[in-house]
């Protein structure tokens, strides 16, 4: 080795002991703080739980976007209502709001009058009083309930009493108007369902008179006249003069017996 070489590798020797790219230096046995910790970190880490967490949460992740975007998908308006309802009605009660007409049952109102007869004599009698005697053109029946028609009528009666008294406005003058006073003119007028009754007298009027059907009529199941009258005409004439005279008047509209 030449003096030139020698004296390149002192040189270069020389520098490294004194340069910090040389390797480091041995730490004493205390070292620094952050490498106490580190120690203590490393010592006590357990890798395998880490990994099965940091997985876990991937996973959850992507299970997440995919129920949401079938959830999504499934979500029509009706189960959108659905569950409007149910958020504002659970919101109400930790709210303590009174939930509204949708998310609470209708409320049941009491009658005031449980029956046709309590409302018949509890009431109408009281409200609408008139002289019952023989020859007067008004007519009443104390046995108003063997009348079929007065007990449809007066039925019909209460209930629009009970639907009516909760309007505070004109509930009381339609009821009189409109239902009230029809009804108790077609039950007492001089024509009406108690014109054979007074205070002494009791008579309940016999139903509408009826023949006996042709057997078209109990056939044709809903047909309508028209079709009754072209099927009898593709057919041709019964062998009853009679029948058919009575088919062409009840297709007229002119059957009056």
């Amino acid at each position: 080795m030449s003096d030139l070489d020698e004296g390149l590798m002192s040189d270069t020797a020389a520098d490294t002991a004194g340069s910090s790219w040389g390797p480091p230096s041995s730490v004493g046995s205390a070292g620094s703080p952050l490498d106490a910790v580190v120690a203590t970190a490393v010592k006590g880490f357990d890798a395998a739980a880490l990994v099965e967490g940091v997985v876990t949460a991937e996973v959850t992740k992507e299970v997440r976007k995919i129920v949401a975007a079938a959830f999504t998908k499934a979500l029509t308006p009706a189960r959108r209502q659905l569950l409007a309802e149910a958020v504002d009605a659970e919101f109400k009660t930790m709210t303590g709001e009174s939930a509204g007409p949708a998310g609470a049952e209708a409320e049941e109102v009491e009658n005031h009058f449980p029956n046709v007869y309590v409302f018949v004599q509890d009431f109408l009698v009281k409200v609408h009083p008139r002289p019952v005697r023989d020859g007067l053109s008004w007519h009443w029946c104390s046995h108003w309930w063997d009348h079929p028609e007065a007990v449809s009528r007066l039925e019909a009666l209460w209930k629009a009493f009970e639907g009516l008294r909760r309007d505070p406005g004109t509930g009381a003058a339609t009821w009189w108007r409109d239902y009230a006073d029809p009804t108790i003119a077609a039950l007492s007028d001089a024509g009406g369902t108690f014109a054979k009754c007074s205070d002494t007298s009791h008579a309940v009027p016999p139903d509408l008179p009826m023949d006996q059907p042709a057997p078209w009529l109990l056939e044709s199941d809903g047909a309508t006249r028209g079709s009754v009258a072209t099927e009898r005409s593709e057919s041709g004439p019964s062998l009853d003069p009679q029948e058919d005279r009575h088919l062409e008047r009840s297709v007229d509209g002119n059957d009056c017996g």
